[in-house]
């Protein structure tokens, strides 16, 4: 069971909140099924009065004025603008960001090759979490805050996109997160988790994942299914395009997880079950 419902929270507001010292979230308004109530970007900044920005979000001009009225206000000097990985709600406003701070526009798979690293300083540590995407970055800020992107959610769990997404990284990369100490995980969308029930989701989203193979594996051990088969009788119908997109993906990346296994083989654009 999603240990976070039983705390709902409500949802966030477009605009700017401090989650802790040297940490202000800014949302973005571009809410959907698959951003909650928007983009969450992040105000990183330490004693030193350096700043970070962490996923600019959505070319949205209302949102790079807040992110810049914050940096004003909280005094600070902007030094780079980094992303978590490169889908658009993201990182489509990286470069204008960049532009606006007069600052490197750093992606996340710069900073996974090495490239721009000494760019995060004290401020950030960059953790590889591969599996949401294969270049997807999580960060501990100096004061123990994991912004995790797409990693974890505040609210849902998160789609495996497939092919660029791979689940068995996504299953590692968890594992490694569980492992961090942080104090408060900030995610790309959603609101901010306490540790305690921030460990709790974490075992939540393995379970999830493993519980979408259990899923996969009924269907096709009654008969042989095609993807779009196995997608609807494990979500129902999903009207949302968007929505459907991202279970279609999610769901050939238990597909590639399992066949990588051995638990099942394709045939002519089919799935049944292989030998165990």
């Amino acid at each position: 069971m999603d240990p976070r419902i039983a705390s709902p929270v409500a949802p966030l507001l477009a605009g700017a909140t401090a989650l802790s010292p040297g940490l202000v979230r800014v949302v973005a308004p571009n809410p959907s099924p698959l951003t909650l109530d928007g983009t969450n970007s992040y105000v990183v900044f330490g004693a030193d009065r350096r700043a970070i920005v962490v996923d600019p979000g959505p070319v949205a001009a209302s949102h790079l004025e807040l992110l810049e009225a914050v940096v004003e206000s909280e005094g600070v000097k902007v030094v780079a603008v980094v992303t978590t990985h490169s889908h658009p709600d993201h990182s489509e406003a990286l470069e204008l960001a960049g532009e606006l701070f007069s600052v490197p526009a750093v992606r996340a798979a710069e900073l996974l090759i090495g490239a721009q690293a000494g760019l995060l300083g004290s401020l950030l540590t960059a953790v590889p979490t591969p599996g949401h995407s294969s270049d997807h970055v999580c960060y501990l800020t100096s004061g123990g805050v994991l912004l995790t992107g797409d990693h974890v959610l505040g609210r849902g769990t998160t789609a495996v996109l497939y092919p660029d997404g791979n689940l068995t990284d996504y299953l590692a990369s968890l594992a490694r997160v569980d492992e961090i100490g942080f104090s408060l995980l900030a995610p790309g969308h959603g609101p901010a988790l306490e540790a305690g029930i921030a460990r709790a989701t974490l075992r939540y989203y393995r379970e999830h994942r493993f519980e979408r193979l259990e899923q996969v594996m009924a269907v096709v051990e009654e008969e042989p299914a095609s993807i779009e088969t196995i997608v609807a009788a494990i979500y129902g119908p999903l009207p949302d395009p968007l929505l459907a997109g991202a279970a279609a993906a999610s769901t050939l990346a238990s597909l590639n997880y399992l066949g990588e296994r051995g638990d099942l083989v394709e045939e002519g654009g089919s799935y049944r079950s292989g030998p165990r």
